[in-house]
């Protein structure tokens, strides 16, 4: 069976940057974004050659601050006491 990227490339990378903007360039997100594994969709990535693509839109994140490497922190919150 042909995937996607084989049938309609142009068609692969308009969805799979669509997904890292979507999900913030979160890998993992945008991978369960399009139903595939994460090493699938880094596969396809260098299949279709768009490396310099992805650094572009983590380069523009970065300028603008919305980007940061690796997920965010899952630390539960400080909790406030509560005044008497």
């Amino acid at each position: 069976m042909a995937s996607l990227i084989d049938v309609q490339p142009d068609e692969a990378r308009k969805r799979i940057l669509e997904a890292y903007a979507e999900c913030g360039l979160q890998q993992g997100d945008a991978a369960a974004l399009l139903n595939v594994a994460e090493s699938t969709l880094i596969r396809w990535v260098k299949r279709l050659n768009m490396g310099p693509q992805v650094e572009k839109l983590r380069e523009r994140a970065r300028k603008r601050g919305t980007y940061k490497f690796g997920r965010p922190s899952l630390a539960p919150r400080k909790r406030r006491r509560k005044e008497a």
